[in-house]
């Protein structure tokens, strides 16, 4: 009797299964990232129980699903970058889409409990400057980053963009890129910042930040951001919108192209070894 029963279990299972398949096939498999709704309250910062690192960890995880979130969604993103130092700071300074928004109060907080998280400061602040354009958010978490790793060369390279084209700074953005260059940056740097006051060496920063962030973010939403500051920068120097999207869509093309070379060469080393 029992081996009746067993013979008969997968005709039972066989009908479920096609069901299933049948069923998942036709399912919306585009993942929807809900909004956040609660806003992380700083006191958060003194209940880790001793698991501040923990804490920090997985306040990481959640803010990088909507990495990019601004409540101030219709607005659209501030470009205050202008063809000289004498034109970004007459122009008046528009006003970023958010401030100190929800991605700043979660970095913010995810700093205070970690505060040797070094990626959190690279990433979430370019992230926070340039794709959720959130002006004094990005510039507290740059600062903070700075104080507890002045050393961090690439940092205080992002950092001087900041100063430069969003608050319209370059002494402290030139001192920056003195202090990138002294932490082991490129020699360059020295005289990009003594160029900093003429034409040619700040459009040359923004383009190579620009560069920079596209190809670090190139499979990330920020990427296509940047690409399109990038695109607002070379009108900015004369090029139509036309020649100027064609640019920048060539270097994504190239060097996307080198990068998933790069990427597909060590996925087959480590395969081998």
């Amino acid at each position: 009797m029992n081996k009746k029963i067993l013979s008969m279990i997968p005709l039972f299972l066989i009908p479920i299964f096609v069901c299933l398949v049948l069923f998942t096939a036709k399912v919306d498999k585009t993942v929807v990232r809900p909004e956040p709704k609660l806003y992380p309250s700083p006191e958060l910062q003194y209940l880790h129980f001793g698991f501040r690192d923990a804490m920090a960890d997985s306040f990481w995880v959640r803010v990088i699903q909507n990495i990019d979130f601004c409540h101030n969604k219709d607005a659209k993103v501030a470009a205050n970058m202008g063809i000289g130092v004498d034109d970004i700071l007459a122009q008046e300074l528009k006003p970023s889409r958010c401030h100190k928004g929800w991605v700043f109060q979660m970095l913010d907080l995810i700093t205070n409990l970690a505060p040797k998280f070094r990626r959190v400061y690279r990433i979430g602040a370019d992230i926070l400057s340039v794709a959720v354009d959130d002006r004094e958010g990005a510039r507290i978490i740059y600062d903070k980053g700075i104080k507890n790793f002045p050393n961090y060369w690439e940092l205080a390279y992002s950092a001087s963009y900041h100063y430069l084209f969003e608050y319209q700074n370059p002494s402290r953005a030139g001192d920056l890129l003195i202090q990138a260059a002294e932490a082991g940056g490129p020699t360059w740097f020295r005289q990009m910042a003594g160029t900093l006051y003429t034409r040619s060496g700040q459009l040359t920063l923004a383009e190579i930040t620009l560069k920079d962030f596209i190809i670090k973010y190139h499979d990330q939403r920020g990427g296509d951001k940047a690409a399109v500051r990038l695109a607002e920068l070379y009108v900015k120097k004369g090029m139509s919108e036309e020649e100027a999207k064609l640019k920048v869509d060539n270097f994504k093309k190239q060097y996307v192209k080198i990068i998933e070379q790069e990427s597909t060469k060590t996925e087959a080393s480590s395969d081998e070894n």
